[in-house]
């Protein structure tokens, strides 16, 4: 009898089967972690992106609630204030300040919500933030203050966003606009002059890292903000002017009439109320007046009366 065989892998066969697992597994690997991390790398920049859309949303609503008093001339006093750092973006380290009412900003908690206050807007590194390094808010009541009172010295930055790791200002200049093109006919600036006026419309910029640990480029949100009230520091009223004299005007400007005509209507309406009045006072006089000429001829027939006695 023949001894019967046992089938087996022989040791070349096994060291195939594993070289072919074993790449097998480094692929499916590979793609699972660069999955992963793709899938962490977008939900970080997805998450940056609604943080720093956030943070916009906030500033955005500080800006549109700026504040500027009715006056005969500008106001250094609630006027617009920039300070270019002169880096472009994405770690550009801008620095505004303006006056405003509301609690955006500074939270409804705040004693001086209802009254003008002045807001700073500023980034700060690592080493000079209270709270680390990013985009911090500093708010003070505008007027009661103390005569040595320093807001930089007196008042504690807010951390509004650690986060954010740029921030670029640029705005509209009435005074500066030219003719650039159809889609943007004025020109957005880096520096702002005019600290006695507030910009029309600002384009801000934030920028922050999705991923610090990746190599992945900042993320840049930027957004045009027009603030309602910076008509009042670009057309002030001009002395001697009241309310009167402004609506008179505005009735003039929207009827297209000038001023004898536009006075004509107020004439007209005047005119009634005074026969109204004349013809009141000949009524209320006229039973007087009649009332003693019957009187007088009463008196002669008595005359003739006594002529024929004799």
């Amino acid at each position: 009898m023949t001894p019967h065989r046992r089938a087996a892998f022989t040791l070349v066969e096994v060291l195939l089967a594993v070289a072919i697992f074993g790449t097998v597994a480094a692929i499916v690997g590979t793609i699972f972690f660069t999955g992963v991390n793709v899938w962490r790398t977008g939900t970080a920049a997805a998450d940056a992106m609604h943080h720093i859309d956030a943070v916009l949303e906030q500033v955005t609503a500080g800006l549109r609630s700026a504040y500027y008093p009715e006056s005969k001339e500008p106001l250094y006093k609630y006027g617009f204030v920039q300070e270019n750092d002169g880096d472009d973006m994405p770690r550009c380290a801008d620095k505004i300040s303006w006056v405003k009412i509301g609690p955006s900003l500074v939270g409804e908690d705040a004693t001086y919500v209802g009254v003008p206050h002045r807001v700073e807007l500023f980034l700060l590194d690592e080493g000079d933030g209270p709270q680390g390094a990013g985009l911090y808010v500093r708010a003070w009541r505008l007027d009661g203050q103390e005569d040595d009172f320093d807001p930089e010295e007196d008042v504690d930055p807010v951390l509004l966003s650690s986060a954010v790791t740029g921030f670029d200002c640029k705005m509209v200049d009435r005074d500066k606009e030219v003719e650039v093109g159809e889609d943007e006919p004025f020109e957005w600036l880096d520096e702002w002059e005019s600290t006695n006026r507030v910009p029309e419309s600002v384009l801000l910029s934030l920028s922050v890292d999705p991923a610090p640990e990746s190599n992945l480029e900042p993320l840049i949100l930027t957004r045009r903000i027009e603030i309602p009230l910076a008509d009042l520091s670009w057309n002030p009223f001009q002395a001697g002017t009241s309310d009167s004299d402004t609506g008179r005007r505005n009735r003039r400007g929207s009827s297209g009439n000038d001023g004898g005509a536009s006075n004509a209507p107020d004439i007209q309406r005047n005119a009634p109320s005074r026969g109204l009045r004349n013809s009141s006072r000949s009524s209320s006089s006229a039973p007087n007046r009649p009332s003693s000429g019957p009187s007088r001829p009463s008196s002669g027939p008595s005359r003739p009366s006594s002529g024929p006695t004799p």
